[in-house]
């Protein structure tokens, strides 16, 4: 079975416009969201993940916040 690691999933969902998420769970794997809710069992369930698989989850905050902007000195706003 070929696994993908979580970073590698965060690393691709850090360029992402993930506005319609605001203050949802998303479920992500092999570089896609498969499911949002605001409960996250509810977005584990809708995500219908195969036997084995570990899916990266992240709840996309509902205000805009900071983050670093990659290697670049600095922060941006995410909204």
């Amino acid at each position: 079975m070929k696994s993908e690691s979580g970073y590698s999933d965060f690393k691709w969902l850090s360029g992402k416009d993930l506005t319609k998420y605001k203050g949802k769970w998303i479920v992500v794997s092999q570089k896609r969201i498969l499911a949002a809710d605001k409960d996250l069992d509810e977005a584990i369930r809708k995500a219908k993940l195969p036997p084995g698989v570990t899916p990266f989850i992240h709840r996309v905050p509902k205000e805009p916040h900071f983050a670093l902007a990659g290697d670049r000195v600095g922060a941006r706003a995410l909204l």
